[in-house]
């Protein structure tokens, strides 16, 4: 799966934000410029979470949002989707066999 549009969008969007070229965000990221380059021409596939975690740290926001940004986590407004429990096990008759 490759890196989708809206997540080279918005590490764009980030680093216009911050003034940051790619050299700039690899330096500061520890990220390699290529790797940031192929995110954002969406030649990479899924980033992987330690360069996921350099771009929280260097633009100064939570992990969870970064994640999300990429697709690795559900969007905030998105239902959870719970499990239905199954019904209580009736109890057996003392001597029933099994």
């Amino acid at each position: 799966m490759n890196v989708n549009e809206s997540f080279a969008g918005w590490l764009l969007e980030q680093m216009e934000r911050k003034g940051l070229s790619q050299a700039d965000l690899s330096r500061l990221s520890g990220v390699s410029r290529q790797t940031i380059k192929n995110y954002l021409t969406q030649n990479r596939l899924t980033p992987d979470k330690a360069s996921l975690r350099a771009f929280a740290h260097t633009f100064n926001m939570p992990a969870e949002q970064v994640f999300r940004e990429a697709g690795l986590l559900p969007p905030v407004d998105s239902p959870v989707k719970e499990e239905t429990p199954a019904p209580p096990r009736k109890p057996r008759p003392a001597g029933s066999k099994v």
